[in-house]
This record gives C-alpha cells, structure tokens and sequence, in this order.
C-alpha cells in the first residue's frame, strides 16, 4: 500500500470514528432540548381543569336545520380518546348530544355536520383527539398535570332517526347501550382498555352486517342476538374477550357468525334454544360448559347461527344459559 493510499485510509478511519461520536451527542441534545420544550408547554398550559360541556348537534329537519338531504340517511361517526365514556340511546325526536367534561388544554372536542362527501345524506361527527404530542402528554403525566381519567363524556344517539354508525374508543373505559336504535350500518373499534357493548333491547332497524373490533384489554360484547343481523363478525386481540350471543333473534334465521381471536381468553355465551351449526374453534385448549354445542337442532323454527370462531393462542370456552 502507498503512503498517499494510506493517508487516505485513515482519513476515513477517524472520519468514521468522528462520526459514531457525533451522532449520540446529537441526539442526546436533541432529546434534551424536546424535553426543555414539551416541560415549558406544560408549564404554559398550566393546571388542567376538567371543561364542561353540554351541547346538541342539530340533525337535518330538526330545529331548522334544512336541505334536500333531510330525508336521507345520516352517518355518525363517533371518535373518542383517553377517558371513560358512555354512549346511550337518547328519546325520539331528539339531537344528537355530547354532556360531561374533558381536558380542553390537551384536547380538541368536534361535534358538527356536513353534506356526505360524493353521496347523499349528512355525516355527524364526534370526535375528541389529543391536541397535544405525545412526548407533551408523557410529561405532562410526569410533571402530575395530567390527570389520569382527564375526559368524561356521554353521547346520546335519538332512538327515531335511522344512522349508519362508525364508533372508534381508542383508549379508556367505555359502556355502549346501542339498544333500540335505527342503525341501517355498524362498525365498532374498542381499541385499548376495558369496554362493555351492549344491546339491552332489539334495534328498531336491523343492519344487514355488524362489525364488532376489540383491542387490547378486557372486552365484552352482550346480548349480539338483539342486533338481528344476518351477518356478525366479533374480534378480539389481545386480553379477555366475552361474546354473548343472546336476544331476539328472529325465529327461522339463519345468521353467519364469526368470532376471531388472537391472543387470551375467547368466552361465548349462548341460551340453550339457539342452534349453533358448525362450532368447531380452532384452539385446541376449548371446551364447552352446559348443554351440548350444536343445541336443539331438531326444531327448525329455533334461529340458528353458521358460527365460526378461532383463537390463535389462548383458551376458549362456549356457555349455555
């Protein structure tokens, strides 16, 4: 090897050298001066204090809200975050309403309505998101100015007025009673946390197909019959997750059935008088508790449901009542 090729070598030895030196120190002040950054926000921000908040969200035809599209149907979309929530049918003739207190240092609270974009109708939006980064939550939460339930709300949905609902909780506690309701479509995202949906009574209108996604934490999923869904598709990920499949289904159906999930403890729930055809789940570690899996399936007028259900790793158990 020459000596100028030498040189050369080495200049990009100590270049390497310099570099791996250089880039911790960078993000060491990076890193320093985010955390300067996110503590004197916090400190501007100063104590949270929980804002109340009671407001209606006028739906088309109603209180003068006019239009073509009044008659049309309506999209809710319901998007809440970080608290415990409860969302509950309201009386006919009623708005759609949001009550309670949230954060509103660290959160932006959305409630409006707008023509459906490319189709008819409207679309009504809840929606409560972090105003906030996260490394500013974190700190906030270390600094002991966050409290740690910051938001409580309730979203009152009138029982008259048929809606195709989308409703995503991505973290906290949630009661959801969608009982008695008109609902044409429904999609539900219980993201992370401890969740409870219920239909305490039938749905006023039946959707075709029901969409029920659970996340991480304890799930529970109660009286599913009282959708009247043709088609129902239960998820869990990761915790504990109970699906009843109680209520009124309607005698001689035939519904398809699918209850998926990935990691913990899958239980179902069934009466005694509800035919269950084609339960075979998937876990080797599962068992059913009470009468027999496939039920009464001599009587055709008993609803009875293609039920398919998986658990990738955990136990699963199926109860009569």
């Amino acid at each position: 090897m020459t000596p100028k090729s030498a040189r050369g070598r080495n200049r990009i030895l100590w270049f390497i050298v310099a570099a791996a030196l250089a880039v911790p120190s960078a993000l060491a002040t990076v890193a320093a001066v985010a955390l300067v950054w996110a503590s004197s926000t916090v400190e501007r921000l100063g104590e949270p204090s929980p804002e109340p908040v009671a407001r209606s969200i006028a739906l088309p035809g109603r209180d003068g809200v006019a239009g073509d599209d009044a008659g049309a149907s309506t999209h809710l979309d319901i998007d809440l975050e970080d608290g415990v929530f409860e969302v509950r049918p309201g009386p006919p003739g009623s708005d759609v309403r949001v009550d309670g207190t949230y954060a509103s240092k660290y959160y932006d609270l959305v409630h409006d309505h707008a023509p459906a974009a490319g189709e008819t109708g409207r679309v009504v939006t809840v929606r409560l998101a972090r105003a906030r980064s996260l490394l500013v939550q974190l700190v906030a939460h270390a600094m002991e100015r966050a409290p740690s339930t910051p938001n409580d709300l309730t979203v009152t949905i009138p029982r008259d007025t048929p809606f195709s609902v989308n409703l995503t909780i991505r973290a906290g506690e949630s009661r959801v009673d969608l009982g008695g309701l008109s609902l044409t479509d429904l999609a539900v995202d219980l993201a992370m946390g401890e969740h409870r949906l219920d239909l305490s009574e039938p749905l006023a209108v039946a959707p075709r197909r029901v969409l029920l996604d659970g996340g991480m934490g304890e799930i529970r999923f109660e009286r599913l019959g009282n959708t009247r869904a043709s088609e129902l598709q239960a998820s869990g990920h990761m915790g504990s997750v109970t699906v009843d499949l109680g209520g009124a289904w309607p005698a001689g159906t035939m519904a398809d059935v699918t209850v998926n999930n990935l990691m913990g403890e899958l239980r179902l729930e069934a009466p005694s008088g509800l035919r269950l055809v084609g339960f075979a789940p998937d876990s080797p570690d599962s068992g059913v508790d009470g009468p027999a899996g496939e039920g009464r399936e001599a009587d055709p007028d008993l609803p009875a449901l293609r039920l398919r259900v998986s658990n990738t790793m955990g136990e699963t158990r199926l109860s009569r009542y």
